[in-house]
């Protein structure tokens, strides 16, 4: 593992934590309807409890793309030649 790869790990790891942080909330707009309401501190969250809510789905998909597209350069990083 080069040095450059181990930057683009530490920076993905470093990007996943802040969305786990700071995930996509929810905001409770009538009946069982939900709009989207940005980001809030994930410890905070406690207090806006029946006004918001996690948004689950975007904090997979975030994570998920975050993950596959550090991967890929991790990979890509690694087939440079020597």
């Amino acid at each position: 593992m080069n040095k450059a790869q181990r930057k683009t790990i530490a920076i993905t790891l470093l990007v996943m934590a802040l969305i786990l942080i700071y995930p996509p909330v929810e905001k409770w707009i009538g009946g069982s309807r939900y709009s989207p309401d940005g980001r809030a501190f994930l410890f905070s969250i406690g207090d806006l409890i029946g006004i918001h809510r996690l948004n689950i789905t975007n904090l997979i998909a975030e994570l998920l793309v975050v993950g596959i597209l550090g991967g890929a350069l991790i990979i890509f990083l690694g087939l440079k030649k020597k």
